[in-house]
């Protein structure tokens, strides 16, 4: 089947000179951050024109902090503009997921930029609060707190890049 749209995110890498691995039915490689190092999964459904990128962070939450991280996590999203963050809750995985809708538009290098952005400077910006909640005993509404109230925004992140 023809997909145009992981083709599109491919380019985008080669371009940018990443690393990475095309699996037939995803696109995944490895990105850093300034606080941590992720693996990006690109997803693509030709036939309804979505994308959809996770960002993983390699830790897995043992159970007796899942809900003290998921409590950290429905603090993250709540006001987060685009994506969201995601608990499995059966394995631990914390996942941020981004998606987009490309129907009747044609999807360029600008878009799979700024989804990428958007999804690992979020991960990273949250990391140190989710470490903190997970290693250090801090509770999810001191670490968000903290965490939101840094000086580094995101969306300053993402304009800086793209300048």
């Amino acid at each position: 089947m023809d997909n145009k749209i992981l083709d599109c995110i491919e380019t985008y890498l080669i371009e940018n000179d990443w690393n990475y691995v095309n699996d037939q039915n995803k696109i995944f490689c490895g990105v850093n951050g300034k606080n941590a190092s992720f693996k990006l999964y690109f997803y693509a459904n030709e036939k309804t024109e979505h994308i959809l990128i996770l960002t993983t962070i390699d830790t897995k939450i043992p159970d007796d902090k899942k809900l003290l991280v998921a409590e950290y996590i429905a603090r993250a999203n709540y006001g987060l503009n685009m994506g969201g963050f995601e608990l499995n809750m059966e394995t631990g995985e914390v996942q941020y997921k981004v998606g987009m809708s490309v129907r009747n538009s044609i999807l360029n290098m600008e878009m799979i930029e700024d989804m990428i952005d958007i999804s690992v400077f979020t991960s990273d910006h949250y990391y140190i609060g989710l470490m903190e909640v997970l290693f250090a005993g801090k509770a999810p509404s001191d670490a968000i707190f903290e965490t939101e109230n840094k000086n580094e925004k995101i969306e300053e992140n993402i304009s800086q890049r793209q300048h």
